[in-house]
């Protein structure tokens, strides 16, 4: 087609400009961090080598300090052995911000969660069928649900102060006697 394309590292190194993101299955790929519920508060999961000189699952020593104040409150009534994802939410921001700042769409198309849910989704995929996370790092294709509520509620924060900063703008720009948004509708649609 003639279009040039250049690949960054980062989305903080695309160059400043209007930005139209399709992501298919980006998120799910993206490292997540795992808590379990134990008797005194919830504890990071990690991973040890055993004896046998093998990876495992085990938990951090010590608790996560205030976690439970993070958590959805949907979420307080965890039982013991429980897992809570999640993950960072830098990228999602990004793409917010850059959309917000500088126009632009984003679609992102994944599997997951539309409400902050326990459970360990973690799962790893080697040639069309499940396969065991640790017994060969970085030979299979790592992969966790997506947290929908987590992972836009930043963005739907972003858009809206965003929306709202640009509306005010419009009716400023258009001399709109009264800044109230219910009188724009009609002069947006024309």
């Amino acid at each position: 087609v003639g279009v040039p394309a250049s690949w960054h590292p980062s989305i903080e190194e695309v160059p400043a400009g209007p930005l139209i993101a399709l992501a298919n299955e980006f998120f799910d790929a993206l490292p997540i961090h795992q808590a379990v519920m134990c008797a005194d508060g919830w504890h990071e999961r990690v991973i040890k080598i055993g004896e046998d000189r093998q990876l495992h699952f085990s938990i951090d020593r010590d608790p996560i300090p205030l976690f439970d104040e993070l958590l959805p409150s949907a979420l307080s009534a965890a039982r013991i052995g429980q897992v809570f994802e999640w993950r960072a939410d830098k990228v999602a921001l990004e793409i917010g911000r850059r959309v917000v700042r500088d126009g632009g769409a984003a679609l992102i198309v994944d599997y997951g969660h539309v409400e902050s849910a326990i459970g360990d989704t973690l799962q790893a995929v080697s040639g069309q069928a499940f396969a065991d996370p640790l017994l060969r790092p970085g030979l299979v294709d790592l992969t966790a649900h997506v947290d929908f509520q987590a992972l836009l509620a930043p963005l739907f924060v972003l858009l809206a102060a965003g929306t709202a900063f640009g509306v005010g703008l419009l009716l400023t720009v258009a001399n709109v006697r009264y800044r109230d948004v219910r009188y724009a509708i009609p002069f947006l649609i024309n």
